[in-house]
């Protein structure tokens, strides 16, 4: 029988990308050196190698990792992390690129760096060249851009909500209200990059001297135009704890405030239809007020914009952007918050009885004429159009605060059950090995299981890759790897072996919608 062990808002109080997609809130952290990969496109997907090209995660069009690439008796081998027909399709493509002679141009690169196969696109993104990304047949080299013709896009709202970045909302603003900033090359550039996002030629023509003055013509006349049509909100995360469970209220030369609160939902109030909002120091009420600063972190632009990236990291733009930003509020008290009966037995049944710790996401209107301080600080004065209460554990929405309606209606994702369940990690990890096991048994073996259950399970699994954090996701890769190792072990006749159809069998009915294993997450309201 088959057993396996499984391993296990900026510094402010100013938060993260939500999962809400229309607001994006201030995070915090270190920019993150320039990506070590070789990034190959090919077909819909994207191989990322790290150094030495023995190992690549595997992304889809959407970005999130379906799969690795080990090399393996001397030969490149695609292991999916997916299952079913999508996995199948993985596989062939794959198949496809290396009979292409992409495995042979990968290896030549270091010696051929101009020559590749016509079907294979290979780009060195060593730090210290810029990439250059020739693609398969199936994909164009440019992503077709907003405004048109490759070189010439324009950023829109909705363009600016898919890259989900909170400091690039901030970033624009000050080029809007400072537009000093834009004669310095490294921001112009970055903007050019940033309406541009996946179009290889500009990231090349950002450092050519005979494209980049027309580009920057361009988008110098365009910049009023542009800035003019993005939103003036940002978005600020409250009472964020980090790693170690402390809470951020403000920040303190030496270190962090000592007047440090937490926010817990309390009882649930019949007669009042509300939950108090209790706060560590005992206070009555929950006050917003003062000046809350947001240390810059751009870093998943690497993904979502990795032009833009290219120009922080290598062209010099991080440096020469505001190092923080601040917004100052007016004060406002809360106590408690209100919800029906119904909604609040759905929050109830959905939360561990002691945990109901929650944090603010509050969206600010950011007036002009920002203060800009000698620490590289833009200061900004702000109206609060909206307070948000989510989950702190998963950030869900459970509810709000306050809204001046200014703003258009919340767009909240489905939370995926595997990161927002209150599970332990002897749970997680319980649940994690029964949805891989099953999966790739039932796809290997050919042994029964429902439509149902399979849609659920490479649901699940995709969730666990896209919205796990770290240490989920090499659980994940790990148990795949060692599940398939006994499935493809000669030895061990897996598929003819009772006590495995048995452990199938067992788990199999554990899994939803027979059992509550892998449960979808529940629907919102």
């Amino acid at each position: 029988m088959f057993r396996i062990s499984s391993c296990g808002y900026c510094v402010v109080a100013i938060g993260v990308g939500l999962l809400l997609p229309s607001l994006q809130y201030a995070q915090i952290g270190k920019p993150a050196r320039s990506s070590p990969f070789t990034e190959i496109k090919w077909d819909v997907y994207t191989f990322n190698f790290l150094p030495g090209n023995q190992m690549a995660q595997v992304l889809d069009s959407d970005g999130h990792v379906i799969g690795t690439i080990l090399a393996m008796n001397g030969t490149l081998t695609m292991i999916p992390t997916i299952t079913g027909d999508a996995a199948d399709k993985l596989k062939q493509s794959f198949q496809a690129w290396k009979n292409q002679g992409g495995e042979k141009a990968l290896y030549d690169q270091s010696a051929s760096k101009n020559q590749t196969s016509a079907k294979a696109g290979i780009s060195n993104s060593s730090p210290a060249k810029p990439a250059a990304v020739v693609t398969s047949d199936s994909q164009p080299a440019a992503e077709p851009q907003p405004g048109g013709q490759s070189g010439r896009g324009i950023l829109h709202v909705d363009d600016l909500d898919r890259l989900e970045n909170a400091t690039l909302r901030f970033d624009l603003n000050a080029m809007r209200s400072a537009p000093a900033l834009l004669e310095q090359k490294p921001v112009m550039q970055y903007f050019i990059a940033v309406n541009n996002c996946r179009d290889s030629a500009v990231q090349r023509s950002l450092q050519d001297e005979l494209d980049y003055p027309e580009l920057a013509r361009f988008y110098s006349a365009k910049a009023p135009e542009i800035l003019s049509g993005l939103p003036d909100t940002a978005g600020l995360l409250m009472f964020r704890g980090n790693t170690r469970g402390e809470l951020i209220w403000g920040r303190a030369a030496g270190g962090y405030d000592p007047t440090l609160k937490t926010l817990v939902l309390g009882e649930y109030d019949v007669s009042r239809k509300a939950f108090p909002i209790l706060v560590s120091d005992k206070s009555k009420t929950l006050e917003i007020s003062g000046t809350q600063r947001a240390d810059v972190n751009r870093i998943s632009l690497e993904t979502s914009c990795p032009v833009a990236y290219s120009a922080l990291m290598r062209l010099g733009a991080n440096a020469s952007l505001p190092a923080s930003y601040t917004v100052t509020v007016q004060p406002m008290s809360f106590g408690e918050l209100p919800m029906s009966e119904a909604d609040a037995r759905r929050y109830i049944d959905s939360v561990n009885a002691a945990q109901r710790d929650i944090v603010l996401a509050v969206d600010v209107h950011l007036k002009q004429n920002p203060q800009e301080t000698n620490a590289k600080v833009f200061a900004y004065d702000g109206t609060i159009a909206r307070v948000i209460v989510l989950n702190k554990a998963s950030f869900q929405q459970i509810g709000t605060l306050y809204d001046d309606h200014t703003l258009a209606p919340v767009r909240t994702k489905e939370i995926p059950s595997a990161i927002t369940t209150m599970k332990s990690t002897r749970e997680f990890n319980e649940e994690l090995i029964t949805a891989v096991y099953v999966s790739l048994a039932a796809s290997s073996c050919g042994w029964p299981i429902s439509a149902d259950q399979k849609a659920n399970l490479d649901r699940y699994i995709s969730d666990v890759n896209t919205y796990g954090k770290f240490n989920d996701r090499s659980s994940l890769n790990g148990v795949a790897a060692n599940i398939r190792n006994s499935i493809n072990d000669p030895s061990r006749h897996f598929c003819e072996n009772p006590s495995e159809r048995q452990d199938f069998n067992r788990r199999v009915a554990t899994v939803w919608p027979n059992g509550p294993m892998a449960a979808p997450p529940p629907q919102t309201p």
